[in-house]
């Protein structure tokens, strides 16, 4: 399984943020898509989200597919992490 991040556009209303994620979760190779802090009291931070995708699923290509959507600002891989031995 690998992770999506993205952040919607401050102008996206939060109805479209949740029409976004919807579409995403119906997305094949898309386990789930969320926002990652939506409690959260900074605007900023609401704007986060995320996608755990299945590791059959072309990360790259979702990629560019998000970056198309008029609602995303950017999106990206988080930096791979692994323990230290």
């Amino acid at each position: 399984m690998r992770s999506v991040v993205f952040n919607f556009k401050a102008s996206t209303a939060q109805k479209d943020q949740d029409q976004v994620l919807a579409r995403l979760n119906t997305h094949a190779g898309v386990i789930r898509a969320a926002r990652l802090k939506p409690e959260a009291q900074d605007p900023d931070v609401r704007r986060m989200a995320f996608a755990y995708v299945d590791d059959s699923l072309d990360v790259e290509i979702l990629l560019t597919q998000l970056s198309h959507f008029p609602e995303i600002d950017s999106a990206s891989l988080p930096a791979r992490r692994h323990l230290i031995t």
